[in-house]
């Protein structure tokens, strides 16, 4: 089967989205399929503080030749059929017989590397394409299938007949929850999509009756246990500093506990953001500085080993979260979650964490006093991690690439031949 995978964001961006669109892509040409990423982020290198944990593309780019915009080709693809106005599928650059070699470390500032790109390519990546480059690729796939809903990247099927699915990982509405035209026109088109996949439940309610529900995958050759680590540590989180991840929040919840309880567990705060300065203005203000460690940006292996080292992954959002890979990440590497528990973020914890409501401080605190009691934490702590091998099954990357390839086969009919 030949899937072009739409999706506006994508490494170098960097986020849950294109961390689980890279990971679909992978598996599904392992499992036999032929991937084509089309998505309007540019090759540009990323920014320092960007984001948690900079991690490059899952597999290097050819060159396009003509208008300077880098398209990925894949070797064992073959080209899409010739557009009807002329012309056909990119070039590969000659200057280095059509591999550009991958960079020896994207971005800059706070420590940051890169982990190395995989070689030959497993799929390929079309960046930023012209209206005719678009409609080319549209006619080599069997099936157009976008991560989330794009109205700017639909109208190549009012030419093109071809089965669509989408897969969503957001809400369509605005942040304050309202809905505008452009939700209400996604969510009625989501109904006469061929399949509709939800990351979670608390997604497909909201979408409808005719939408599947399939978890995120997450790294687990990155995400996992490191017995080599003493757990030492006390209470880490990890994400973009912005409001709505709500460490405003925690640190309320630790000054509350400070406060009431005579308690002072130490955090580690990983990820940058615009926030940054307003929450360890916050931390002075509340005198926890001496008791945050703010680490900035990490790469996916350093998250990974600091995790290791930490009893409690904290997931405050403010929030309704769509699903929450930063639980799995967490589940992974050995700690017990306490997450907010709006939206998907419960799916993503499983039994492997405790829950509070969204933006409550004191209901925080005390979960934290919960599961950091120096006589009940250990066990309790214990109790919540027996179960993870048995949830983190459920979203192995070849496990959920492999139910969305079902689907697809259910949905539309499709013959593919799973590996």
């Amino acid at each position: 089967m030949k899937i072009l995978l739409y999706s506006p964001a994508f490494a170098p961006s960097v986020g849950g989205l294109e961390t689980v669109v890279a990971i679909l892509a992978e598996e599904f040409v392992r499992l036999g399929c032929e991937v084509v990423v089309v998505t309007t982020t540019a090759d540009e290198p990323l920014r320092a503080g960007s984001a948690p944990h900079p991690d490059p593309p899952m597999a290097p780019e050819m060159g396009s030749a003509g208008e300077g915009v880098r398209t990925g080709s894949a070797p064992h693809l073959d080209p899409p059929p010739r557009f009807a106005g002329g012309g056909g599928p990119p070039a590969q650059d000659s200057r280095d017989g059509g591999l550009l070699p991958p960079p020896a470390q994207r971005g800059g500032g706070s420590g940051w590397g890169a982990l190395p790109l995989p070689l030959p390519p497993p799929y390929a990546i079309v960046r930023c394409p012209t209206p005719r480059e678009l409609l080319r690729w549209t006619r080599w796939c069997d099936v157009y299938f976008q991560a989330n809903v794009s109205l700017r990247g639909l109208w190549p099927l009012l030419f093109v007949r071809r089965p669509w699915a989408v897969s969503h990982h957001s809400w369509y509405c605005r942040t304050e929850g309202r809905i505008v035209w452009a939700d209400r026109l996604k969510r009625f088109l989501t109904r006469r999509a061929a399949l509709s996949i939800a990351v979670s439940r608390a997604m497909a309610d909201d979408l409808g009756d005719n939408t599947l529900v399939i978890g995120n995958p997450y790294r687990e050759d990155l995400f996992r246990a490191h017995p080599e680590i003493v757990r030492e540590r006390d209470l880490v989180a990890v994400g973009r500093l912005v409001s709505d991840k709500g460490f405003d929040l925690l640190l309320e919840a630790l000054a509350i506990l400070a406060r009431e309880h005579g308690t002072a567990p130490r955090l580690t705060l990983i990820g940058e953001g615009p926030e940054r300065a307003p929450l360890e203005a916050q931390a002075a203000r509340l005198g926890l500085t001496a008791r945050i460690d703010f680490t900035g940006g990490l790469t996916s292996q350093e998250i990974a080993r600091r995790l290791a080292a930490h009893r409690v992954l904290v997931a405050p959002s403010r929030y309704r979260e769509p699903f929450g890979l930063v639980a799995l990440e967490g589940i992974a590497c050995g700690c017990a979650v306490i997450a907010s528990q709006g939206g998907g973020l419960p799916e993503a914890v499983g039994p492997c964490g405790v829950t509070f409501p969204n933006g409550d401080a004191q209901a925080l605190a005390t979960a934290i006093a919960e599961l950091l009691d120096p006589q009940q934490g250990e066990p309790r702590r214990a109790a919540l991690t027996a179960p993870a091998a048995e949830h983190l099954a459920k979203h192995t990357r070849a496990q959920v690439a492999r139910q969305y390839l079902d689907a697809l086969q259910s949905a539309l009919g499709a013959r593919m031949h799973l590996k």
